[in-house]
């Protein structure tokens, strides 16, 4: 039961994912569904995923009025804190 959109995708992988998504519908909705036995769960490949590319950034200018608004909310958070006995 191959159409073109699933050719090239192994059973087994279309059976984990019709089985996954079944059982989590009926899982949300209050039904029990007993977990799929070991044996019967694809077995998957222990590869590790390639290394990602370093990626190269530039630091950061600071804003001053960034800077200001947040040692404002900075004062106001702590001022909170106070008010409620936690500092």
């Amino acid at each position: 039961m191959k159409d073109g959109k699933t050719k090239k995708v192994e059973n087994v992988d279309v059976n984990s994912k019709v089985w996954h998504t079944l059982r989590g519908a009926a899982l949300a909705l209050g039904i029990r569904v007993e977990e799929r036995a070991k044996s019967e769960a694809p077995a998957k490949a222990a590869e590790p995923p390639p290394p990602l590319p370093e990626v190269k950034t530039k630091p950061l200018e600071k804003d001053p009025e960034i800077e200001a608004v947040i040692a404002e909310a900075d004062r106001r958070a702590t001022e909170l804190l106070r008010s409620l006995g936690y500092e």
